[in-house]
């Protein structure tokens, strides 16, 4: 196993709340004895401020943080494989408060010793052990690393050490890092600084991550059964524009006239993707369970495991943003990047730079939302609410046109309608979340299924991703969700009535279950 720390991070001192306060208190005490000629007031503020002076001067915020090795051994990281790793923090008399985070798997983590040691004789002194160390023999990665950025002899000017254990499962193949981020405080807790560093390690291929790709791509490809696969068990008569590779000619005998076998799909249709990237969309109150992150990961096992050729539109409120055509089969690179980047690792890349808006409180609102015909009838039997009423209509109107570059206002969804309105039909999947744009959906529903296009829209529940169970005690935010699922439901059904494939999504959706509401849905 390959071990590199790619990042080490320090920023300058910060005073904690008790600083702050103490200091306050100082000034008080000063300013008192100034104004009252009290010597005893005064002598206590001057005696604070030399105090938070010279604990400043001598403060000691060194730590180093390694990962553990037991008796020379290292047992490599595997894919869909649970290990766990050993990371030391040695110390004097800093206080550090570290958390273990990765991009690239499953990750917890906690303190389960804390020692001190003598350098003479090494026997440590333990003040803290949950697990003894025949527990952590098997499947664990222990360190004391003597290579790379920490020196062996440099560890032993420290006299503490506090032992972290992280369990991880990589999910792929190649890198894994784990960031180790936090503050350091003093040993008073009155200063403290930022910390952050980072370690990579190689993770090989086991026979469990290939068992997992496998399901998963059956999974994936029965997404797709009865939409791409075609089916030729129907006769019927020739027609100009028939395709004669189809003739049976065995009935055409016995008939007396051309008879094909009418394919109900188009064979190897192309898959066009839209995804969502507008406000509602990006809208999160959790960096690490939101909306937009959830339809990447579900976008990107769609298009690694389709074989098809693929399109992508990222659209937001007003516009597309980028659109990209992705052929797995295509062996070409790009090479203003490297020559080892692929369209679909390029396309991994820009989902994945997609981020959140993070917002402190979410709250489910139809607000936006007031009654406006679609195609001549309310809302209640064929049409949808919208979002703006007489002036307040026509003003937001000006601004969606300027934003959208367009004479007439415009949408992200209705311009990728447009132009797939010059392209083959095929199979569209929209990964939305049913929150804003809804008439320019429909629109461009009626537009792409009179072309001949098959659409199934993955509708992302949104206050499955933004509220907690804690929330759920609060009245007013429960009467706010019951009034966003009737709405939604509305839409729903709408959607579904023009023939629509609707597969409503919450954050607890595997690929399985998603597989399982899909074919839910076709029957």
């Amino acid at each position: 196993m390959r071990l590199i720390y790619i990042r080490i991070k320090g920023d300058l001192m910060n005073k904690t709340p008790y600083s702050k306060i103490l200091s306050i208190f100082g000034i008080i005490c000063y300013a008192n004895g100034y104004l009252l000629n009290n010597l005893y007031s005064t002598f206590i503020g001057v005696f604070i401020f030399l105090y938070l002076y010279f604990t400043e001067k001598i403060v000691d915020f060194e730590i180093d943080t390694v990962v553990d090795k037991n008796n020379n051994r290292i047992v490599d990281l595997k894919e869909y494989m649970p290990t766990k790793l050993i990371f030391n923090i040695y110390k004097n008399n800093a206080k550090p408060y570290l958390k273990f985070k990765s991009k690239h798997g499953v990750i917890s983590s906690n303190i389960f010793s804390e020692y001190s040691f003598n350098h003479f004789n090494n026997s440590p002194n333990y003040n803290n052990s949950n697990i003894n160390n025949t527990d952590i023999a098997t499947n664990t990665l222990n360190v004391s690393n003597s290579s790379n950025n920490t020196n062996l002899s440099n560890l032993q000017t420290y006299n503490h050490i506090i032992k972290y254990l992280v369990n991880v499962m990589p999910y792929k193949k190649g890198e894994f890092i784990v960031d180790a981020m936090g503050k350091i405080f003093d040993k008073r807790t009155l200063n403290y600084i930022d910390y952050s560093k980072s370690f990579k390690f190689d993770v090989a291929p086991s026979l469990e991550g290939l068992k997992h790709n496998i399901e998963q791509n059956e999974y994936v490809k029965s997404t797709f059964g009865g939409i791409v696969e075609p089916e030729l068990d129907e006769l019927k008569i020739y027609e100009i524009g028939d395709d004669i590779k189809r003739i049976d000619w065995k009935k055409s005998i016995g008939s007396n006239s051309i008879i094909v076998r009418k394919l109900l799909h188009m064979e190897a249709q192309s898959i066009y993707y839209f995804l969502d990237i507008g406000h509602s969309m990006r809208i999160s109150i959790d960096e690490n369970n939101n909306k937009i992150n959830y339809a990447t990961g579900v976008l990107l096992n769609f298009i690694k495991y389709n074989e098809n050729d693929n399109y992508l539109f990222l659209y937001d409120d007003y516009k597309i943003v980028k659109s990209s055509a992705i052929n797995n089969n295509n062996k070409r690179r790009i090479k203003k990047f490297s020559k080892n980047t692929t369209f679909q690792q390029y396309i991994e890349k820009e989902l994945l730079n997609i981020k959140p808006i993070l917002v402190d409180k979410y709250i489910p609102t139809i607000t936006n939302i007031e009654h406006k015909r679609y195609n001549g009838s309310s809302f209640g039997s064929s049409g949808v609410e919208h979002n703006y009423k007489n002036q307040e209509y026509n003003d937001n109107n000006i601004i969606h046109s300027y934003l959208s570059r367009r004479k007439k206002g415009s949408s992200g969804i209705f311009e990728c309608a447009r132009y797939l309105m010059k392209m083959k039909t095929g199979n569209v999947m929209i990964f939305t979340d049913l929150d804003s744009n809804i008439i320019p959906l429909l629109k461009s529903i009626n537009m792409l299924t009179k072309k001949g296009f098959n659409i199934i829209i993955y509708a992302l529940y949104s206050p499955s991703f933004n509220i907690h169970k804690e929330e759920l005690s609060n009245e007013e935010i429960l009467q706010e969700i019951y009034k966003h699922y009737i709405h939604r439901q509305k839409i729903i059904k709408i959607l579904r009535r023009k023939g629509i494939v609707v597969v409503d999504l919450n954050n607890k959706d595997g690929m399985k279950n998603i597989i399982d509401k899909l074919k839910r849905c076709k029957i």
